[in-house]
């Protein structure tokens, strides 16, 4: 990348900065084409490093999912859709700085993505299957026990009752039946006939039990994983197929939005309408609008350096641990009791360090993600990757403390689950 386009990008990130200070300034439109901007931008950038487009790669993946949480609420703002808050422009311009400071780690470490090796073990894949079936009973009798219903149909049961059951047990449980599924999928040459069948059941009924319950965020991991390990695997690129898969994927996100919530008060204004101002794209970056406008104290550094410590501490053993900023967030906007707020790390960034965090934290985060890539790309890629691929989305409408604490986890179940499971020492697959 050329030294012109290096001084461009932070050009247009410093008139961004200036601009996102003029509060009184009421034009979307300036800085959502900002955004755009940045996202086109960075999609170019990493396909020109690798010479195509891999949605395999995690840079490109994230910079879809951070768009898609971005592009949405400003978009469907401009549409006429009543979702503007007066901060709405410099929150707009925060997520296009985010991504500016991604785009400014990509030149600055530039990473090619190449045709990898696979990195597995041989490993008793029935003991796999077992753990599985015991993790699904565990659950099944969880959601018994506190009376929720099972395979009900979607929007005949208060989510906001649902939400009061789900306790560390509930977390927990769920991260390990994703990540137990993630393995059988990523073993899957191990499998015979009857394995496969019976893998792809159980995995089956997890989903479908997730989608009766209105939840989408509890096996979208699954989903994530699977593809990223089958175009590596295949070493495939963007084509018509994957493109119509995360078409239907996206729409069916709406659906499942508008099924679960057919009776809530406001699905009186239309099934259309309530899909685009009441979905998951909508309400993370409202969260950064509602910081700024309440113009909250910023935390230096906080949330980063000593929540996740604290977070991690159960409360039993330290009653008066903070809130993770998703609840704070809730109960200091909408007073407790609300339901639960979608964070992001923009806001996070923002609140942190003011209208330059996000610059500052993805410059950051991109440099880190870049080496990520560079590290398997050299040595040879392993499940590690593709979990860490399939966190991606949590990451975006998440805080780093709740992330840090899914990712420490995942992997602590993933190398004991590993040790147990591993018959005979690491082989490459080509």
């Amino acid at each position: 990348m050329s030294k012109s386009t290096v001084s461009l990008i932070i050009i247009c990130s410093a008139i961004a900065s200036i601009f996102s200070f003029l509060f009184e300034v009421d034009s979307l439109l300036i800085p959502f084409l900002f955004l755009i901007s940045q996202s086109v931008f960075g999609i170019l950038l990493v396909n020109k490093e690798n010479e195509a487009f891999y949605p395999q790669d995690i840079r490109v993946i994230f910079i879809i999912t951070y768009s898609l949480y971005s592009f949405f609420c400003p978009l469907i703002s401009l549409l006429g859709f009543d979702v503007y808050l007066s901060s709405m422009p410099l929150t707009t311009f925060c997520f296009g700085l985010g991504l500016a400071g991604f785009n400014l780690g990509n030149i600055l470490v530039p990473v090619k993505w190449e045709n990898i090796s696979l990195l597995k073990n041989s490993v008793n894949y029935s003991l796999l299957l077992l753990l599985l079936v015991v993790e699904l009973i565990a659950l099944t009798v969880y959601l018994i026990a506190y009376q929720v219903p099972i395979f009900t149909t979607l929007g005949q049961f208060d989510r906001f009752e649902f939400f009061e059951t789900i306790n560390q047990v509930w977390v927990v449980l769920t991260m390990a039946i994703s990540l137990t599924s993630c393995l059988i999928i990523y073993y899957f040459d191990e499998w015979n006939r009857k394995q496969f069948i019976f893998g792809i059941l159980l995995i089956i009924y997890y989903i479908a039990l997730q989608l009766s319950l209105g939840n989408r965020r509890d096996f979208l991991p699954i989903l994530l994983f699977s593809t990223s390990y089958f175009l590596t695997k295949y070493h495939s690129k963007l084509n018509i197929k994957i493109i119509i898969i995360g078409t239907v994927l996206f729409i069916g996100s709406f659906w499942l939005v508008q099924q679960r919530n057919n009776n809530q008060e406001y699905s009186r204004v239309g099934a259309i309408q309530e899909s685009f101002v009441n979905n998951e794209f909508v309400y993370p970056m409202q969260t950064l609008a509602y910081v700024i406008d309440d113009k909250w104290d910023l935390r230096y550094g906080y949330t980063y350096f000593v929540l996740p410590f604290q977070i991690a501490v159960p409360r039993y053993l330290y009653p008066n641990k903070p809130d993770d900023l998703g609840k704070e967030f809730v109960n200091k906007t909408f007073g407790e009791g609300s339901q639960g707020y979608a964070y992001t790390p923009v806001t996070e960034a923002y609140l942190n360090f003011g209208v330059l965090g996000p610059l500052f934290v993805f410059v950051l985060f991109s440099l880190f993600l870049s080496q990520f890539v560079r590290r398997f790309t050299e040595y040879g890629i392993s499940f590690v990757y593709f979990i860490s691929y399939s966190f991606v989305f949590d990451f975006c409408r998440g805080t780093f403390a709740t992330v840090i604490y899914q990712v420490l986890v995942s992997l602590l179940f993933y190398f004991v689950i590993d040790k147990l499971i591993k018959k005979t020492p690491l082989t490459i697959n080509r």
